[in-house]
């Protein structure tokens, strides 16, 4: 097949991949050649998604600071703090994401009262301006409660939500689903490679094989997006590092499953001064400590409490 027939029979799956923002460039290649029943082969489909990538990069210059998809993984964030663990863009479909959830929870012994998430098949409608509609359900306490606290948290964020409060319907979230495309799943021959931001961020998300990407040029915004999206894993984490006073400082947020709770601690590592001197946080603790670390290039952890020995 050549580009052009390619873009006419799968243009639009591969613009949804892309979109989604989680597989790499060749596994979108993959997945576009899977999903064409293998009439044509990966070096065909190449061209085509990167003319995707390049767009999705371009577009993705003009995006505000604060993302709708930002609100909700913050949201989320604070519901597995609260208990109640929470997943975007998740397995395939209702049946399986409620069986991993379910096996997460007997595995790692978390101590969750209710789980919501939203699957790849809701993605596909989220990333063409559809909105979100959200999967919930109790594992303890009543699936109402549960439903009313997903939603509060949603609304607290700035983000308009319908549910009628019946614990049998969906949650509807009206977000304008974005996902930034940074490090390696933003590389594809041919592109730009970024060399400088405000922060040089390294990530590790243990709920993944692949979740391992270090150096990686951030802004601000970007770095604060890649903490919300980080699910509670055990000793997953997202580290920058800048100049501090001239020297290089590194600050490092990781996720602690203490008698089965999600808990966030936070660390710093500047010679001299902080050697690896943390405390636990709360979200917005870590917002504004992020923010004086990339903007002022300044170290305010301390300024929260007394920072105690690595954990």
């Amino acid at each position: 097949m050549d580009a052009s027939e390619i873009r006419d029979s799968v243009g639009d799956f591969i613009d949804t991949e892309t979109r989604r923002g989680i597989g790499t460039f060749d596994e979108v290649v993959a997945a576009t050649v899977a999903h064409l029943g293998e009439a044509a082969e990966a070096d065909e489909v190449r061209p085509v998604v990167a003319e995707a990538f390049a767009a999705h990069l371009e577009e993705q210059r003009t995006w505000p600071d604060l993302l709708d998809s930002d609100r909700v993984h913050r949201a989320f964030r604070l519901l597995e703090i609260d208990g109640i663990i929470a997943r975007t863009d998740f397995m395939c479909c209702r049946n399986c994401g409620v069986g991993a959830i379910e096996e997460q929870v007997a595995r790692e012994g978390r101590r969750a009262h209710g789980y919501t998430f939203f699957h790849a098949q809701d993605a596909v409608t989220a990333v063409h301006g559809g909105g979100v509609e959200l999967c919930f359900g109790a594992l303890a306490h009543s699936p109402e409660l549960t439903g009313q606290a997903i939603v509060t948290r949603l609304r607290e964020t700035g983000l308009r939500v319908d549910w009628s409060g019946d614990p049998g319907e969906r949650i509807f979230v009206g977000a304008k689903w974005q996902r930034r495309r940074l490090g390696a799943r933003a590389d594809f021959p041919g592109g730009p490679v970024r060399t400088s931001a405000p922060l040089l961020v390294t990530r590790c998300d243990y709920s993944r094989e692949d979740g391992y990407e270090d150096d990686v040029p951030m802004t601000l915004a970007e770095c604060r997006g890649a903490l919300y999206e980080l699910p509670p894993v055990e000793l997953s984490f997202v580290g920058a590092e800048t100049t501090v006073d001239g020297v290089a400082t590194r600050l490092a947020t990781y996720w602690r499953i203490e008698d089965g709770r999600a808990r966030l601690w936070s660390e710093v590592f500047h010679p001299g001064q902080f050697d690896h001197a943390g405390r636990y946080v709360s979200l917005d603790e870590i917002d504004r400590v992020l923010e004086a670390f990339a903007v002022q290039r300044r170290v305010v952890l301390g300024e929260l409490g007394e920072l105690t020995a690595q954990f």
